[in-house]
C-alpha cells in the first residue's frame, strides 16, 4: 500500500476494521445518562472511533496487526474502568490515552522478554522486528514509506496517519491526541515535508509515496 503525502486524504482502510460511523455525529448525540457512560454507549463510541484508535496504536507499535489486538485489549481495560470517564469530556481523548498506555506497556513487556531471552531466541524472535518497527511494511505500506514513517516521532506519525489515511479534520485529530488543533496541523505539515524529502533523497521521486502495491 502506498501513502499519499501530497493530498489531504487517501481512500481505504488499512485496519481492515468494520467501517466506522462519523465520530463527530456519534459524539454529538445526547447521552442517555449524563452521570455515567453506559456499556451500550461505550460500544457505540468505541465503534465510531475505532479507526482513530488504531492510528494511535500503530503509531506506537508500528505493527498493524498488533495494533488491532491492542485496540481490542484497550476496550476491555476501558470497560473495566468505565466509571473513570468524566461525562461531558472527550471520549476519543480518554480512550486514546488508554490505547497509548496499553501499547506502551506492550512494548515494555516485549523489551523485558527480549532482555531475558537466550541470545539465539532474541535474534530469531518474530516479535523483535515488530517491537522495534524494523519490519518492512509492518504498518501496511511499502518498505520505502514505512521507513520514512518510522523516522517521524510518535505524535507526528499519528497525526499524519489520521489525516491522510482516515481524512480526519484537524479538530478531530487534536481531540483524539489531546493536543491543540494548531499543533496537529504543524505535525502534519512537517511530517509531509519530512517524508517527501526522505523519499526524494532516497529514490529521487517524492511522488513514490503515491504508488501502491498489494499487501497480505
Amino acid at each position: 500500500m502506498g501513502l499519499s503525502i501530497s493530498g489531504d486524504a487517501m481512500p481505504g482502510d488499512p485496519t481492515h476494521m468494520t467501517p466506522s460511523m462519523d465520530p463527530s455525529a456519534v459524539a454529538a448525540r445526547p447521552h442517555a445518562d449524563f452521570e455515567s457512560l453506559s456499556p451500550a454507549r461505550f460500544a457505540e463510541l468505541f465503534e465510531a472511533h475505532s479507526r482513530t484508535l488504531w492510528c494511535i496504536a500503530v503509531s506506537v507499535l508500528r505493527d498493524r496487526e498488533l495494533a488491532r489486538d491492542i485496540v481490542q485489549e484497550s476496550a476491555i481495560i476501558a470497560l473495566r474502568k468505565i466509571t473513570d470517564f468524566n461525562p461531558g469530556t472527550s471520549f476519543a481523548a480518554w480512550m486514546g490515552q488508554v490505547v497509548r498506555y496499553t501499547a506502551m506497556n506492550e512494548l515494555r513487556k516485549r523489551a523485558r522478554r527480549r532482555e531475558h531471552a537466550p541470545p539465539d531466541a532474541a535474534d530469531e524472535s518474530p516479535s523483535r522486528a515488530a517491537a522495534s518497527g524494523a519490519a518492512d511494511g509492518a504498518m501496511g505500506f511499502d518498505e520505502h514509506v514505512t521507513a520514512a514513517l518510522n523516522e517521524l516521532d510518535e505524535t507526528a506519525r499519528a497525526c499524519l496517519l489520521m489525516k491522510v489515511v482516515l481524512g480526519l479534520e484537524y479538530k478531530d485529530i487534536s481531540d483524539a491526541l489531546g493536543i491543540p488543533e494548531g499543533t496537529a496541523m504543524s505535525h502534519v505539515f512537517r511530517a509531509r515535508k519530512a517524508m517527501r524529502a526522505r523519499l526524494a533523497a532516497t529514490h529521487g521521486d517524492p511522488d513514490l509515496a503515491g504508488q501502491k502495491r498489494s499487501t497480505p
